[in-house]
């Protein structure tokens, strides 16, 4: 990074500074709205710092023009995640602990700032969101991607935290500095803000929501980047990922640390390895899990599991482990035994079965395979108790 002038005044104050907060702008090519946006948020910021994310426009020799403002920049567009960490660190490190940030379009109007600022004094430790939900004089209807934008990050918010927010595509924001500079979040682009939202969330940090007006600009005034294709795509894959850790993660790891994802995951196994590892419990998962694998619900039995696994306290590796009883090798064999099992009782069903072989036959699998799998997950539970509760028994004595 190479700063366009002299980077920020040493620290004045450290970790238990009173709430002080600086305003973070980031900006690509924005050259004809900056200035405004700049004169604007003066009247209610103590610093204002502008990253500048490599423009190619006149943005630099703008900001060379405007005095009393932090200037930082690239020269290489990286996006507006980026810009947005290289703000509020520099602002940290000044002895900030908050930080607002607006776009340089000119959309966030510079009269709500206090809204803001007043909501985030009283709560500091959350992240407090301007949230468009009134109109503007003069605006504009809102675009369709930014209605079809809110309403899906809306869902998955939801879904991956358990918190509903109205608008979590909003930029305007205030953020306590210690909760999201170096708080592991990678992304660089639009979808950094849907990650930082998720990230305090679930280390613990408050989000809260103040009405602010929104003002769009009519479409041939309005200035935007968002790449609707890559962009979703990027902030689909954030969600995924988080969906992928709020569902089969335990909840202790739901949270975005600075260690790779891969080494997250070997934490994950570790911790399920050790977890329900009672000899009861233990002998439930696998009993569970040899039970649903010869369930005649093929192409759902492990879907089943998982979703039984919310429910009771299961050991996941093993009751994983017993649901490959029906993998392809041994999968004829239990077909057989259901078919067999099962051509004694269609006799009670066969007044309702069209009088075919391919109906009779496939009552008598449905029948015997569920009967089959109630005799097989018993028959694991009886010998598999036993075998557990020696174990630790066994390592009690060895570890004495």
């Amino acid at each position: 990074m190479e700063p366009i002038a002299p980077s920020l005044p040493p620290a004045q104050a450290n970790a238990a500074s009173p709430w002080r907060c600086a305003c973070v702008i980031p900006t690509y090519n924005n050259a004809a709205t900056l200035p405004q946006v700049i004169l604007n948020v003066k009247s209610y910021c103590e610093a204002i710092i502008v990253v500048d994310d490599g423009s190619t426009d006149t943005t630099k020799q703008v900001l060379e023009g405007i005095s009393g403002v932090i200037k930082l920049g690239y020269g290489i567009n990286k996006g507006k995640g980026h810009a947005l960490r290289i703000g509020m660190h520099h602002a940290l490190h000044a002895g900030f602990t908050h930080a607002i940030t607006i776009d340089a379009d000119g959309q966030h109007r510079s009269l709500d700032i206090p809204v803001l600022l007043k909501e985030s004094e009283q709560f500091p430790r959350s992240v407090v969101m301007g949230s468009r939900s009134l109109d503007a004089p003069g605006s504009s209807t809102p675009p369709l991607r930014s209605r079809v934008g809110r309403s899906f990050g809306a869902f998955w918010f939801t879904f991956i935290t358990g918190q509903h927010l109205f608008d979590t595509q909003s930029g305007f924001r205030v953020y306590p500095l210690a909760a999201v500079v170096d708080n592991g979040c990678v992304t660089d682009r639009y979808e950094y803000e849907q990650e930082i939202l998720i990230a305090v969330c679930w280390q613990g940090f408050g989000i809260r929501s103040v009405a602010v007006q929104r003002h769009y600009f009519v479409q041939e005034t309005r200035t935007s980047h968002f790449r609707p294709w890559m962009d979703f795509f990027r902030i689909f894959a954030v969600n995924s990922r988080a969906a992928f850790q709020r569902c089969l993660l335990p909840k202790q790891l739901w949270t975005m640390r600075k260690e790779p994802f891969g080494a997250v995951v070997r934490r994950a196994l570790v911790h399920e390895l050790k977890a329900n590892a009672s000899p009861r419990k233990a002998s439930i998962s696998l009993s569970l899990g040899t039970f649903f694998g010869i369930l005649p619900i093929y192409g759902f039995q492990v879907l089943s599991l998982v979703g039984l696994s919310f429910v009771l306290p299961l050991n996941r590796p093993l009751a994983f482990l017993g649901v490959s009883i029906s993998s392809a090798p041994l999968l004829p064999i239990w077909i057989g035994l259901g078919v067999m099992i099962g051509l004694p009782f269609t006799k009670l069903v066969e007044p309702y079965l069209p009088a075919t072989t391919a109906f009779h036959y496939g009552a008598a699998w449905f029948i015997g395979s569920t009967l089959l799998a109630c005799g097989i997950g018993l028959v694991t539970a009886g010998i598999s108790y036993p075998l557990f509760a020696m174990w630790q028994k066994k390592k009690k004595y060895l570890s004495v």
